[in-house]
């Protein structure tokens, strides 16, 4: 049967399409894969480096706690030598004996303090007093630690108080007791905090981290405030940088439906010009910047939500924002950025139940579940947020179904 070359065309198109398709199939799947592959390993060596980490941990607070209690030993046996010799070990280790011994000074200063005079400097605290017995030592003081670690304040005989730099050098040797101790768990998430939300000043991050404020935001735009638990009076704050484009329209609700306006050299032309001057207008324009600016602020979202979780130190947060990484590239294009959300899709799916059976296991501490619940929550959302499709057998996607189809109709 005679057939004319615009049909044979339409059949050599209908039969080279499926191929085309499968080949830019396979050709995502395997970069999905080495991008997995890679993730998997960043997953296991930052938990081979935990590990280790805590097994350091565990081993240094074994020997603490050794020579805490031999420390303390000593004293009630009345033994200044030997207490001295152990509390030079703590020392060493950078922990001061004031912090293990709660009704007494560090050691060098038990040993060697006697006085009923205001002490006004790191000298006169060390002055010799070799007939004193160590329980006369032990009762002459009390401290108590003020904000700043290295400042301790010291009551003398009579009840009056001092406060003494202890990072000062001493005259008569080469230690310098009370070194300033390791950032409070407190303050370290007031930093996570702040750093999560630059422009954020140090009071409302402190009020943050100790749950009179919490941090909410809006699932479209991105933009979070904050709200005070107590009044629910809420302040609006947006991160630096960012800025409030939203369109009247848009074409997706998810981060996949919305992946083909936000990448491409086009795309971050007009995002690059619509942004500081309205120089790119129109709907499309406003779509586009729109897409990109979700894509962001969504991520940033879920960095800036578990930042403030005591389960993701900072430095798995900087390794987190590396693997969530969505934000469209200039030379990116819709595949690139779906395949790069596939394999952060299967990461945060198995970090996901990973939270959810840390918050059921009833052997971790209450807290611990609770953070973890609220991690899943946290994930859960941006992986409905990203919608990545669920694929069908043979590696093909709704969307990929839906676009054979149309050229297929188009070629009959």
């Amino acid at each position: 049967m005679f057939r004319s070359p615009f049909e044979q065309q339409n059949k050599v198109m209908a039969m080279a399409i499926p191929l085309y398709m499968q080949k830019k199939r396979d050709e995502e799947n395997l970069a999905y894969k080495e991008q997995i592959l890679t993730m998997k390993r960043q997953e296991l060596a930052g938990e081979a480096t935990k590990r280790a980490e805590d097994l350091k941990a565990k081993a240094a607070e074994s020997k603490v706690k050794y020579l805490t209690d031999m420390y303390k030993s000593a004293v009630e046996k009345g033994d200044p030598n030997l207490a001295k010799s152990f509390g030079t070990q703590l020392q060493s280790l950078g922990l001061p004996v004031a912090t293990q011994q709660t009704e007494g000074p560090p050691l060098k200063w038990l040993v060697n303090q006697k006085t009923d005079k205001p002490v006004t400097s790191i000298e006169q605290l060390i002055a010799n007093t070799p007939n004193m017995t160590t329980e006369q030592k032990i009762n002459l003081f009390k401290t108590t630690k003020k904000e700043n670690p290295s400042f301790k304040t010291f009551y003398d005989t009579s009840g009056t108080p001092h406060t003494i730099d202890t990072t000062r050098q001493t005259p008569d040797s080469s230690w310098s007791e009370g070194r300033p101790e390791k950032e409070t768990a407190l303050q370290q998430k007031i930093n996570e905090i702040r750093l999560a939300y630059p422009g954020m000043d140090d009071k409302k991050a402190r009020r943050i981290a100790t749950g009179s404020l919490k941090v909410v935001s809006d699932p479209v735009t991105g933009n979070f405030a904050v709200v005070d638990v107590g009044t629910n009076e809420q302040i609006n704050l947006k991160a630096e940088g960012e800025t409030e484009t939203k369109p009247k329209e848009y074409e997706g609700k998810t981060l996949w439906e919305l992946s083909d306006l936000a990448t491409g050299p086009v795309s971050a032309a007009m995002s690059a010009a619509s942004i500081p001057s309205g120089v790119v207008g129109g709907p499309v324009a406003e779509k586009t910047v729109y897409a990109r600016q979700f894509l962001q602020s969504s991520q940033n979202e879920l960095i800036r939500a578990l930042s403030i979780n005591p389960r993701f130190p900072v430095g798995e947060i900087n390794r987190l924002k590396e693997e969530v990484n969505i934000s469209p590239k200039f030379w990116d294009n819709p595949g690139m950025l779906r395949t790069r959300m596939k394999a952060v899709n299967d990461y945060l799916t198995r970090r996901l139940e990973k939270e959810r059976s840390a918050s059921k296991d009833t052997n971790l501490p209450k807290d611990t579940r609770q953070n973890a619940l609220a991690a899943a929550k946290d994930i859960e959302n941006f992986v409905n947020t990203m919608g990545v499709p669920e694929e069908k057998p043979g590696g093909i996607t709704k969307d990929d179904e839906g676009l054979i189809n149309k050229y297929l109709k188009g070629s009959k």
